[in-house]
This record gives C-alpha cells, sequence and structure tokens, in this order.
C-alpha cells in the first residue's frame, strides 16, 4: 500500500503554499516600499551628494595646495575667459574705428588765396 496523497490533500498543500507565496510577496513589498519611499530616497540621495561634494573639496584643495602653479594657471585662463571677450571687443571696435577714419573724406579747406 502506498502512501500517495489524496486530490483533498494535494489542494490542502497547494492551498497552504499559495498563503505562504503570498505572504512572502507582501513582505517583499512592504520591503520595497520602505526602500523607495520618496522621502527616505531624497534624503540619501542628498547624503550622499553632500558626502561625495564634500570629497571633492577636499580633494580639489589638496591638489591646490600641491600644484599652486597649476592653480594660478587655471585661475589666469578663467580670468581670460571672463574678460577677454569685452577686451576683444575694444580693440575690435579701435581697428575698426580706425579703419573707418582712414576712408573718409575730409572737408574741403577754405580758400585762403589773394581773391578773398
Amino acid at each position: 500500500m502506498t502512501d500517495a496523497p489524496t486530490p483533498a490533500d494535494r489542494l490542502t498543500d497547494a492551498e497552504r503554499e499559495a498563503v505562504l507565496a503570498r505572504d512572502r510577496v507582501t513582505d517583499t513589498l512592504a520591503v520595497l516600499q520602505h526602500r523607495l519611499d520618496p522621502r527616505k530616497v531624497a534624503r540619501q540621495t542628498a547624503r550622499d551628494v553632500g558626502d561625495r561634494g564634500s570629497a571633492l573639496a577636499e580633494a580639489s584643495l589638496d591638489t591646490a595646495r600641491r600644484n599652486p602653479g597649476a592653480l594660478a594657471g587655471v585661475a589666469a585662463g578663467l580670468g581670460a575667459f571672463v574678460i577677454g571677450r569685452p577686451i576683444l571687443r575694444f580693440f575690435r571696435h579701435r581697428r575698426e574705428a580706425r579703419r573707418i577714419a582712414r576712408f573718409q573724406v575730409s572737408p574741403p579747406a577754405p580758400n585762403q588765396g589773394p581773391d578773398q
């Protein structure tokens, strides 16, 4: 005689497995909802960005202390980029004004001959 499960036993086992599976899914959803809470994600992201930002600032300061010449070069390049356009405009305007003045016809000089 074999102990084969009856259809009623198989149904009961299947229902028990379904309940356990449903409980596991519910637990998983609860964990995901807790992890993916928008406020929690925003706080964690802000904390991570702050940590990385401060680490980047410290590394930048250390590099600047070790290489002051490079820092001066970067500062000069940024200064030239910011101030360069107005300076170029100034010289371009002067050059253009000289070119225009060179081609302008001056008014005729008044006659200073014996006729007057």
